[in-house]
């Protein structure tokens, strides 16, 4: 990335797996935290929750409803939970 002077980006799922697989990416893992296979510059597109919650508002063009369908998002799972907890124990997300 630094050598060819290109941007580095991920673009995952807009889900806790999608922000684990990032954080892996930009931050590193447990298992390869000594051998520096990251990269800190990483760049995250794609859907970001500011983007959800606008699409949410109803606007003028569509009074009483969203722009999503409620259809749009995956059903939240237990597993979700479990690694939203870890992610929340994450110094890097924590901060």
């Amino acid at each position: 990335v630094k050598a060819l002077a290109l941007p580095c980006v991920v673009l995952t799922d807009y889900n806790p797996h999608g922000m684990a697989l990032m954080l892996c990416y930009k931050h590193g893992s447990a298992t390869f935290a000594m051998d520096g296979y990251c990269c800190p510059e990483l760049k995250w597109v794609g859907l970001h929750t500011a983007d959800v919650q606008l699409l949410e508002t109803p606007t003028a063009e569509t009074p009483g409803r969203s722009v999503l369908a409620a259809t749009s998002f995956q059903p939240y799972s237990d597993r979700d939970g479990a690694i939203v907890d870890g992610l929340l124990r994450n110094p890097v997300v924590a901060n």
